[in-house]
């Protein structure tokens, strides 16, 4: 009788011992998908947050690009091409290829001068442009566009405007990778607590 309940007792927690090992076996696969998702998780957001910062790069060193006069330059040239848009105005010259633009509140004041109807193909303008371009590409910012005497944006106001604009974007910019980077320090958190964790038994 006491041989039963001896072996009772002994299968009993042999049958508790494999349940508890079980257990901890499925919390460590559980675990383990969990780490894997994470770091998943961290890489993903992290290449999100490097590209983002990489395209937006520009806006991070544009003030510094039109802060100075000499950011500037100021050209004679023969209308090529010009493109009316609803919010913009695109104007190519007859040697280069490049193109020149107005938007936002220097687009607006120009209208307000009479640009769209008083600019054409083949007549020669003079203009002030940003003279690095808008990032890297060969669009370059006018802030000042002048014929015949008729100022249609003056070069102090385009500056001002220009300026804010790109400020604008920045901060745009800046806000815009809080999210991402908030996610990148839980995910990375995460990953460091599982990594630190990975041999813990239950």
């Amino acid at each position: 009788m006491k041989n039963s309940r001896f072996f009772d007792e002994k299968h009993d927690k042999l049958n508790n011992d494999r349940t508890i090992r079980k257990f901890g076996d499925n919390v460590m696969k559980i675990r383990k998908i969990f780490a894997i998702v994470s770091y998943i998780l961290t890489s993903v957001i992290f290449i999100i947050c490097a590209l983002m910062y990489l395209f937006g790069s520009f806006f991070l060193t544009a003030e510094q690009n039109y802060a100075d006069s000499n950011d500037y330059q100021t050209y004679t040239i023969i209308v090529n091409d010009i493109d009316f848009d609803d919010d913009s105005i695109y104007i190519s010259d007859d040697q280069d290829g490049i193109h020149y633009y107005l938007d936002g509140q220097n687009y607006l004041i120009a209208t307000s001068n009479g640009i769209l109807t008083s600019l054409s193909a083949n007549d020669q303008i003079t203009i002030t442009i940003g003279k690095k371009g808008w990032g890297d590409s060969w669009d370059c910012p006018i802030v000042m566009l002048e014929k015949d005497e008729t100022i249609f944006l003056d070069y102090e106001t385009g500056v001002s405007n220009l300026y804010a604009r790109v400020t604008e974007l920045k901060d745009a910019f800046y806000k815009s990778l809080i999210l991402p980077v908030g996610l990148l320090v839980v995910a990375s958190a995460t990953s460091l607590y599982f990594l630190m964790t990975k041999n813990k038994r239950y």
